[in-house]
């Protein structure tokens, strides 16, 4: 099952999971939440993961965590490693890319499938070991594939 949301304690700044609960038609109900801190992570599939704000469960009262929106994924699809002359590389090359000022993940090759990122502001780089670089942003959409050609140039 890839629909999931996962009820998440939140104790002294410190977070772990407590367990998955699969809802119908979009809700989520449970009576067996003892009452603390938590946030929920929602996970779909070809959606990105999405996590709820932190909310309280009081003893006694019901608890309404609000609607949470889920986002779909956009997606990255690298076509092509070349020179500005239009030539592969001489020397090994490494491509990375960041989604929204996330940390810098390696791209490993041209794949046969598209790679799932959240949607925003996308950026790839791309150094061969003999000095040719590649730097471009992107603005990607939930559900649009965005295609990369590096063109490493001195």
């Amino acid at each position: 099952i890839r629909d999931r949301a996962t009820l998440i304690a939140v104790t002294e700044g410190k977070e772990h999971a407590l367990g998955r609960f699969v809802g119908r038609e979009g809700t989520i109900a449970t009576d067996s939440v003892v009452p603390g801190r938590y946030r929920l992570q929602i996970d779909a599939a070809g959606f990105a993961p999405v996590r709820s704000e932190v909310f309280d469960v009081l003893e006694g009262r019901p608890t309404d965590v609000g609607i949470i929106t889920l986002e779909p994924y956009a997606y990255l699809s690298l076509k092509s490693v070349l020179t500005d002359r239009r030539a592969s590389p001489k020397t090994p090359t490494t491509v990375e890319f960041r989604v929204n000022d996330e940390k810098w993940r390696p791209l490993i090759s041209i794949a046969d499938f598209d790679v799932p990122i959240r949607a925003g502001t996308l950026e790839v780089r791309a150094k061969t070991q003999d000095g040719m670089t590649f730097e471009e942003t992107y603005q990607t959409v939930g559900g649009e594939v965005t295609e990369v050609r590096v063109v490493l140039s001195r």
